[in-house]
């Protein structure tokens, strides 16, 4: 494998590994698409964009960025918004664990570093799953390769 599989990899593992009671969501592309069983409490990666971040003579450092998306239910009467905070708390949470692990190590495969980079808004999914909310968490992987 190259070094951007064994980032995904990578980044697959660390961040199943913090999130442990939830799904991991089939479609990465379409978020709204995804069954909803798995919205209720899940997260997908998805890969954003890349570019070359710098080039030497006989090397180039590539940078490419990634989306870590972390979904959750909430079940309440519009009117209880108590229900509704607990929700947004536990997605900042989950935000938490993986910047706090990200930061920590923020190598994988002991030389490819992956970089917390921010996090979006928290919104619903969709206006028709307007139950279920989302946040995305930007991350950043550089590496090497030889020409």
């Amino acid at each position: 494998m190259t070094a951007i599989s064994d980032i995904y990899d990578g980044l697959l593992t660390r961040v199943s590994a913090q999130l442990t009671s939830h799904n991991r969501l089939t479609n990465p592309f379409t978020i709204e698409a995804n069954n909803d069983d798995f919205l209720r409490q899940g997260y997908t990666i998805r890969v954003v964009g890349g570019s070359i971040a710098d080039q030497q003579s006989c090397m180039l450092l590539h940078r490419t960025d990634f989306e870590v998306i972390i979904t959750r239910e909430h079940i309440a009467p519009d009117f209880n918004v108590g229900a509704k905070d607990d929700v947004i708390k536990n997605l900042l949470e989950d935000v938490q664990l993986i910047m706090d692990d990200f930061e920590k190590e923020p190598s994988i495969s002991g030389s490819h570093d992956v970089l917390y980079q921010g996090h979006s808004s928290i919104e619903p999914v969709d206006e028709e799953k307007d139950n279920i909310l989302s946040v995305i968490i930007n991350m950043t992987a550089t590496f090497s390769r030889n020409l």
